[in-house]
């Protein structure tokens, strides 16, 4: 079974590498919002989650993860991200008649307010609004193929919209879990997540106009057009290990590696203290080789100490009903506040 597991893995690898190559350099990925966690669990254990998700919050970390719940769950989360944006998530999952496999629907909307219109001749406003949101829909089977791996499937649709103009899309996310039976308490996952076509924002309503400044002819009508973009594609290879089992304690260790399409390779880790199976502590950190050496260049040089890629939470559970929390330190851009609430059917 592990040499199934490892040959599945190789083949996720290799089909990730076709989107790689769609990508000529770094940071041109776009709906980064599809990279917001949604689930305070995993975001307090530092997004190292590939290998530890077990429920419906497998919607978005790892799709093979929901054929692990045996009864249906009902799962909405809020996001407090930047200014007054907002990124909720609302999934729904149910166990199929023979219970080797599993079925989930998601939605995942980023909205904000409404602004005001300026130009150059009316700075105090033109009495026209714009706004900016992004949606994703998505559709996930998962199945057990044996009683130590399990494998799910995500189809999802991908709408943008600023103003006038709109980009749509469709990607997949594909992935693994593998529980060894020599090892009762080591669990390893792995999962491609947002690997799909490129958006192209279009339908804007009117023409530019533009005077040739050169040739001092004009006005010239123009017709705007976008570059297409990517999806942020990740590859993720995840380890857990619950280092403590006993009726009234636990304690749970994660690691993962994690190959975005956007940037350099990133290392996560998580812990989490379970008390009775009603109360958890967790805390995670994120290597991002970027964002960790340019802080510490600033902090050598005497530069306020962040502690950005740090986060922590808490979560509560009694019989169906479940409340978790995190706060991950953004850095320049604050503290940003995950709410999540997961009811059992």
């Amino acid at each position: 079974m592990l040499r199934r597991f490892i040959l599945f893995t190789i083949c996720l690898s290799l089909l990730a590498s076709a989107g790689y190559a769609q990508v000529s350099k770094v940071g041109t990925a776009g709906a980064k919002f599809l990279n917001i966690g949604v689930d305070p669990r995993g975001v307090a254990m530092g997004y190292a989650f590939t290998a530890v998700t077990d429920d419906i919050a497998s919607l978005y970390w790892n799709p093979a993860g929901i054929a692990v719940p045996k009864k249906m769950e009902f799962y909405f989360s809020d996001v407090e991200w930047i200014s007054d944006i907002r990124n909720n998530f609302m999934g729904f999952i149910m166990p199929l008649g023979e219970r080797y496999s599993t079925v989930g629907i998601s939605i995942t909307a980023l909205t904000m307010g409404d602004e005001e219109i300026t130009t150059i001749e009316e700075p105090e406003g033109t009495g026209y609004n714009w706004s900016a949101n992004s949606i994703a829909l998505g559709l996930t089977y998962s199945r057990w193929f044996t009683s130590e791996v399990s494998v799910g499937v995500t189809a999802k649709l991908v709408r943008e919209s600023i103003w006038d103009l709109s980009a749509l899309g469709g990607a997949l996310d594909i992935g693994v879990l593998f529980y060894p039976g020599v090892f009762k308490n080591l669990s390893l996952g792995i999962a491609m997540t947002n690997f799909g076509t490129n958006m192209k924002f279009e339908g804007v309503t009117e023409d530019l106009f533009r005077d040739d400044w050169a040739t001092g002819t004009g006005p010239m009508e123009v017709s705007p057009e976008a570059s297409p973009y990517s999806l942020p594609l990740h590859v993720k290879l995840g380890v857990a290990y619950n280092i403590l089992t006993g009726p009234g304690h636990k304690l749970l260790a994660s690691l993962e590696l994690d190959h975005p399409n956007d940037g350099p390779e990133q290392w996560h880790t998580g812990v989490e203290y379970g008390y009775n199976g009603m109360f958890f502590v967790r805390g995670g950190f994120t290597y991002n080789p970027n964002l960790w050496d340019d802080r510490y260049q600033r902090d050598f040089l005497g530069s306020e100490i962040s502690f950005e890629e740090f986060s922590g939470g808490f979560g509560f559970k009694y019989s169906k009903y479940a409340i978790d929390y995190a706060a991950e330190d953004r850095g320049r851009l604050g503290i940003q506040h995950h709410f999540a609430f997961k009811i059992e059917l």
